[in-house]
């Protein structure tokens, strides 16, 4: 008889003696990660620390960019937007020591035109396109760049100068 229902009800039997194992095994692995793992060798750390923190240095870079169809006009109107901005710097309290350029990068400009319905096109020439980057490394007179950052724009786009001028980096540089 008990036969009989073993072999009636054996699905449903191993369902429920395999839930009870499982439900066992867990137990038995918790009190056991529970004993390996001390608690006193875990840290726990709070706080805040706040220190302001002046600027002794700035870095500051400025793009000057041209585009012509000859080569050598754009190196002269780069080469003059550089003396241009190395004269305004000097106007405005910054000697042409404390600036560096870079060479001259260039880059020819094409554009792809379509020809007809199959795709066929060609590339037509925009010119040549020329940067210079002047750099001011190390500068220590922190307000007069940043006066310099902001008012920079306006006065070179009044002078009609290619000149993208990029935000200061300012930093610290001395030990604590």
């Amino acid at each position: 008889m008990v036969y009989k229902m073993i072999k009636e009800n054996g699905l449903a039997l191993f369902g429920i003696s395999l839930s009870i194992a499982l439900v066992i095994c867990t137990f038995l692995l918790t009190q056991t990660l529970k004993q390996t793992i001390p608690t006193n060798q875990i840290v726990k750390v709070r706080g805040v620390a706040e220190r302001v923190i002046k600027s002794d240095r700035a870095d500051w870079a400025l793009e000057i960019s041209y585009v012509e169809k000859e080569l050598d006009s754009a190196y002269q109107n780069v080469d003059q937007a550089a003396e241009h901005l190395v004269t305004y710097f000097a106007k405005n309290g910054i000697s042409k020591d404390q600036i560096s350029f870079s060479n001259h990068r260039q880059e020819k400009l094409t554009r792809a035109i379509t020809l007809d319905k199959l795709g066929n096109h060609r590339s037509e020439f925009l010119g040549y396109q020329v940067d210079k980057t002047v750099r001011i490394i190390g500068f220590t007179d922190l307000d007069l760049i940043e006066k310099l950052a902001n008012t920079i724009g306006a006065d070179v786009q009044r002078m009609g100068w290619p000149v993208h001028a990029g935000q200061p980096y300012f930093y610290y540089s001395k030990k604590t």
